[in-house]
């Protein structure tokens, strides 16, 4: 990868790695390490889209353990075996749990197909056109009435029989009639309701059918206002239903970066939570997302303070025995919590994502100085043996760009404790929104 990546991705990757971080589209490469949890992972979605099971996994590490870097590789992983995925990461102010049309929004955006395509209008369209095609509809050919009727039951049926609620219905019976109408702009509109937006919008069910077979209704006129809090449990269903629908193995979702909430105010907080209860308390056998896999991410505070994960049953239930996270018999890698702190990067791991950050830096700006390269052992060693409140691999990655760059001073052991103290300080405003 390193010596045939091109020039603008290489900066691209370098600046993204001052920060210790990974772009998405290059995580794979850069992947070191956490294999054992990496194998199972994929196993487990295979598992789960050939049962069309639901399931819930943590993620917990230290700051820059490397939590949102194995969210990516399993991500890229699941869309090349057919998965549609969404990575959502939490920002205060844009992207909030208690704020539950924020997080709609960013799914809808962020969805990408493994045909390429992106967001939840294309994987809206895809899925009515396929049921509208189970039901004589031809999208180059004639539209009789009989064809309409069909299509328009079968959407009905679909809905009916996964328990989604009647805005669902609406909502849906107005796409399936705007996609055989060939009206993008109101497939749009709605598409764009189911996927957050906050406009309330008003369906007329008299007008969902111009066929002469259909007698008037005498339903009124509903107003579907915006998705809230209670509607998570069925919006990620009808999510994974649309897959289904499309043709895809399964679906992927990551919300990242948990730990956001415990920085937030208690009643705020409270909501953050009814929301990830509504997410992962899928109980009803015959009502789950078929073929889906829920990533939450966190720091090890929101899996041990007795305030935050600990305190509502459904997330714990889901997690299990905490105690079994650091005991001392061997390594579940199939158990709910990937726990990435339990087999942190040992040297030489360390040594390899060093290795890789070179070429990375070789293509952005070419050959770094021999005496530069002869700093890196020790720069890893010291990265290694030392006890930091950053975790290891974005620590380093970080320090490998300045030494590269010229930028890390001679005393490694101060330059170490001066980047951790920054890095410390960053986090903390994040999570207090500053």
């Amino acid at each position: 990868m390193n010596t045939a990546l091109p020039r603008p991705k290489a900066v691209q990757v370098l600046k993204a790695l001052r920060s210790g971080s990974t772009p998405a589209a290059f995580a794979l490469e850069l992947s070191v390490g956490q294999t054992p949890w990496f194998q199972t992972a994929v196993m487990l979605l295979d598992e789960l889209a050939d049962c069309e099971h639901f399931d819930v996994r943590f993620i917990r590490a230290r700051y820059g353990g490397g939590k949102t870097h194995f969210l990516r590789c399993l991500q890229a992983e699941a869309k090349a075996r057919g998965w549609a995925t969404a990575y959502v990461l939490l920002k205060h102010g844009e992207v909030e749990l208690d704020r539950f049309n924020t997080i709609v929004a960013e799914i809808a955006d962020k969805l990408e197909l493994p045909d390429g395509k992106r967001g939840l209008p294309s994987l809206l369209k895809q899925a009515l056109i396929g049921i509208a095609k189970r039901n004589g509809y031809d999208p180059a050919g004639p539209m009789s009435f009989k064809t309409r009727e069909r299509a328009q039951r079968a959407v009905s049926n679909f809905v009916q029989e996964h328990g989604l609620g009647y805005q669902f219905n609406l909502a849906l019976q107005v796409c399936i009639y705007a996609l055989l109408e060939k009206d993008e702009p109101l497939l749009a509109q709605f598409a764009n309701w189911l996927g957050g937006g906050g406009e309330s919008l008003t369906v007329d069910p008299n007008e969902l059918s111009s066929s002469p077979n259909q007698p008037k209704t005498k339903a009124a006129r509903s107003v579907l206002k915006p998705l809230g809090l209670g509607d998570a449990e069925q919006l990620i269903r009808l999510f994974a239903l649309l897959v289904d629908e499309a043709g895809y193995n399964g679906l992927y979702l990551a919300i990242d970066e948990i730990e956001l909430i415990s920085g937030q105010t208690s009643r705020r907080r409270n909501n953050s939570f009814q929301t990830l209860r509504e997410l992962v308390d899928q109980n009803d056998e015959n009502l789950m997302p078929p073929s889906t896999c829920l990533y939450l991410a966190a720091t090890p505070d929101m899996f041990e303070n007795p305030d935050l994960f600990p305190s509502y049953k459904a997330l714990q239930d889901r997690i299990e025995e905490l105690p079994s996270l650091s005991g001392k018999g061997a390594i579940n890698y199939r158990a709910p919590v990937v726990n990435l702190d339990a087999t942190e990067l040992g040297e030489k791991e360390l040594r390899d994502l060093a290795d890789k950050v070179v070429g990375v830096f070789r293509a952005a700006s070419g050959d770094p100085s021999e005496d530069l390269l002869a700093r890196i052992p020790k720069l890893v060693s010291a990265v290694a043996n030392g006890n930091y409140v950053i975790a290891r691999p974005r620590l380093l990655c970080r320090c490998m760009v300045e030494l590269l760059e010229g930028r890390l001073g001679a005393d490694l052991r101060e330059e170490l404790a001066t980047r951790t103290e920054e890095m410390r300080k960053e986090r903390e405003r994040e999570i207090k929104g500053q």
